[in-house]
């Protein structure tokens, strides 16, 4: 949170809102209480201790496995290329384990986290320093300052898209992130993590998903019996749309725009919905409609966010995403300690930590319709990986608590992208490795794979941010942030 949310902010924790909030029963949960920061790796220090070097292509990571619906204390991952071969106490029954490298990690093994919402491109921006609050986001995408704050992004955007998106990708990729959506269609894009939007994201072909970021002004009868067809052929999975954001009756209108459309529908995933009152959420609810909460720029924006309260209570399935740079938090780490305090401190303790996670990682993954290949450690399913560190007796608290020096060893599509750079050397040894510093950490980031320079898939993030900061004078916004 920044400039005018961070005061609002603190205004919504002090002062209860007008609306009473319920509390859903708690989960069967191991973890609970307060959430500490300062959570400590629960095992050897960081290095290249613990790795036994093996296969290339056959992975076994050892620790405590959050699936993430339960928790194996002393755990394995086995991991071919791309795919998960097994997760449980021991994997030594499987025969491909014999000679794998094997990495002991002392730390949280999770599934990749996902961004279920966000706009890639604009990621390398700094926070958006408006002077007031807004209804609609009519009313700040029309504001002079908005304009000027994105006036040398618009200017450069043709030229230098390539290098934007990647940094945003880099950006959740060291948060741990391995999926994200809100990246527009451009021929680099999808090369270092996921990018849900497009149809060659690694794990299904043809227009799955499909997103709509100008909301219902971009609909007319045409385009929603297109999408009636689609979803019922099976064609497109999921429609992600911008819808109510806001918190005036401007903003709750586009809901009855989209239901005049017969667009009530499960594939209909709806991003913010801030404005949507009990009745529109039942409705939601009653369609089997998913909702993608973005507080963190919400609360920049307008001052306040849904009442996220009756969604929950109601039943809805929720995701957690922090939006973009200029008003939302800068990664999906961050979105998930803003969603905890609030959960603490005006929702009354709604959520235990086992629901947060789930909301970036299995819900998440059920919102955007791609839960049978990502967002859980399950055999058969892709080689999306987090490694963090924390107290593993309640690994989920620490999951919640975690900072970017937290994230160890991220794999994305089975291949280690980014993590400790003794482990990085046995499993990703890649001549165009970078030495990185992330919040006075080092690590090891293994993104560029040849000289090739076709359609720029082939940089160092060196070679991005240079580009960048020579194209964008105001300066990017670093990677280390919220580092405390």
């Amino acid at each position: 949170m920044r400039s005018v949310s961070r005061a609002w902010f603190w205004a919504l924790v002090l002062v209860p809102l007008a609306l009473p909030l319920a509390c859903s029963d708690p989960l069967n949960n191991p973890d609970g209480g307060t959430i500490d920061a300062t959570l400590p790796l629960d095992g050897p220090p960081p290095g290249d201790g613990g790795v036994i070097p093996g296969s290339k292509e056959v992975l076994l990571l050892k620790g405590t496995v959050v699936t993430p619906d339960t928790v194996i204390a002393q755990g394995e991952v086995l991991i071919e290329n791309d795919t998960i071969l097994c997760v449980a106490a021991s994997c030594a029954a499987d025969p491909r384990a014999k000679g794998a490298t094997v990495v002991d990690t002392a730390g949280i093994i999770a599934p990749g986290l996902i961004d279920a919402h966000n706009h890639t491109q604009y990621n390398y921006l700094p926070p958006w320093k408006h002077t007031k609050l807004y209804s609609n986001h009519n009313q700040w995408q029309a504001a002079s300052d908005y304009k000027d704050f994105t006036t040398i992004h618009r200017q450069i955007e043709g030229t230098v898209m390539c290098e934007m998106v990647k940094y945003g990708e880099i950006r959740s990729l060291v948060a741990g992130t391995t999926t994200i959506q809100g990246t527009p269609l451009r021929k680099c894009a999808d090369t270092l993590i996921r990018n849900a939007d497009l149809p060659y994201h690694g794990f299904a072909e043809g227009d799955t998903m499909r997103t709509n970021v100008l909301g219902v002004s971009q609909i007319d009868a045409a385009t929603a019996q297109t999408l009636l067809t689609d979803f019922a052929s099976g064609k497109t999975r999921s429609y992600v749309i911008h819808l109510s954001e806001g918190i005036d009756e401007t903003a709750r209108k586009e809901f009855d725009v989209l239901e005049s459309f017969g667009l009530l529908q499960p594939q209909v995933v709806v991003i913010h919905g801030t404005a949507l009152t009990q009745t529109e959420l039942t409705k939601m609810k009653s369609a089997g409609m998913p909702l993608i909460w973005s507080p963190s720029s919400n609360l920049d924006l307008y001052g306040a966010t849904n009442d996220i309260a009756v969604a929950q209570n109601l039943g809805l399935l929720l995701a957690l995403a922090p939006d973009w740079t200029p008003s939302g938090d800068p990664n999906v780490l961050d979105e998930l300690r803003t969603a905890w305090d609030l959960n603490q401190n005006k929702l009354g303790q709604l959520w235990q930590a086992r629901d947060l996670v789930q909301m970036v990682t299995s819900r998440a993954a059920e919102a955007l319709r791609f839960d049978k290949e990502i967002g859980s450690l399950k055999v058969g399913m892709r080689a999306d990986v987090v490694v963090l560190a924390g107290d593993r007796s309640k690994p989920y608290d620490a999951m919640v608590a975690a900072r970017l020096p937290s994230v160890r060893l991220v794999l994305a599509r089975g291949k280690a992208l980014y993590g400790e750079p003794g482990w990085m050397t046995h499993l990703s040894p890649n001549a165009y490795c970078e030495s990185v510093t992330i919040c006075g950490v080092a690590r090891s980031l293994c993104i560029k794979e040849n000289e090739s320079t076709d359609n720029k898939l082939n940089q160092t993030l060196g070679d991005i941010e240079t580009i960048l900061q020579q194209n964008y004078t105001p300066g990017i916004m670093p990677l280390s942030t919220n580092c405390q």
